[in-house]
């Protein structure tokens, strides 16, 4: 071979030799293994105000550094941060209208102590009879029975069902008067008919507190403001906990829960193979 051959030869050889270690060193180990954009998201927690490490089931775009895309949680928790920015600012959501503000939230228990946002800032005029339910459909969400008494006002009485003084007044109203009663108090469920009714969710020590004080919204706007505890349904605690302790995030898609894993969407948690309709690291139910 003559040298300006053996020198091409040579030069090409070297070339296919270094193409093959640019290849090597640009190709990931394994496809969807560190780099799933699902878990990835999915390990990023929200703040806003006094209020850290806003988890699953939440998601929000605070701003373009405290972000959770929507399948990190479910479709009715966006939180929004608003009164001010991230710093100072008070973490809400909204279901069905009705808005809630965040007060606490023990990302060990998974308990969020909410209030309603309309009935926090305020004075609450309880002669309008301007009121309207809790909206919660405790499908991710239930209430804690064990610091959670419901309560219920009675207004607008006819002159006919008009309560007795067995009540608790909350405010008279001229010729009418609003009452209170608690949820599972028999004494009053024949006025119901006869009253326009609202149930309003409230801490059972904030309850206590104003039972024995008549004649005084302020007490009951207190226990308002106070809020209530919910906390994430037996079923959906218990997945979700096996996931992260699996090494996962949890999140959803098309209103089922998802485990994202390093290596891909699981059904649970990261400790069994990924599920067999998963593409791109997402479930296909």
């Amino acid at each position: 071979m003559k040298p300006l051959c053996r020198l091409r030869h040579l030069y090409s050889i070297w070339m296919f030799i270094l193409a093959l270690i640019v290849l090597a060193t640009h190709v990931p180990t394994s496809v969807g293994a560190a780099d799933n954009v699902y878990y990835l998201a999915c390990k990023n927690t929200l703040s806003c105000g006094s209020i850290s490490q806003l988890t699953y089931p939440f998601w929000g775009e605070i701003d373009n550094t405290n972000d959770r895309p929507n399948y990190c949680g479910e479709p009715n928790l966006e939180i929004t941060c608003e009164d001010n920015n991230h710093n100072n600012g008070v973490p809400k959501f909204t279901v069905d209208s009705v808005k809630y503000r965040i007060l606490d939230w023990d990302v060990g228990k998974q308990n969020l102590t909410v209030a309603r946002d309309d009935y926090f800032s305020t004075s609450i005029d309880f002669c309008s009879g301007d009121f309207s339910n809790n909206t919660l459909n405790e499908t991710i969400l239930q209430y804690d029975d064990n610091s959670v008494v419901n309560i219920t006002i009675l207004y607008k009485c006819s002159s006919e069902t008009k309560p007795s003084d067995q009540f608790k007044i909350v405010q008279s109203c001229g010729s009418s008067s609003v009452y209170y009663a608690e949820q599972d108090d028999n004494k009053a469920l024949p006025y119901y008919e006869g009253c326009s009714t609202v149930i309003f969710p409230v801490s059972k020590a904030l309850a206590s507190a104003f039972a024995n004080s008549a004649n005084n919204p302020t007490r009951i706007q207190q226990a308002l403001q106070g809020g209530f505890v919910l906390k994430l349904l037996p079923q959906i605690n218990d997945q979700c906990r096996g996931c992260t302790n699996s090494g996962g995030n949890c999140g959803s898609n098309d209103g089922h829960f998802v485990c994202y894993c390093n290596d891909g969407t699981h059904s649970n948690s990261c400790s069994v193979s990924p599920c067999p309709s998963c593409q791109d690291g997402h479930k296909i139910y």
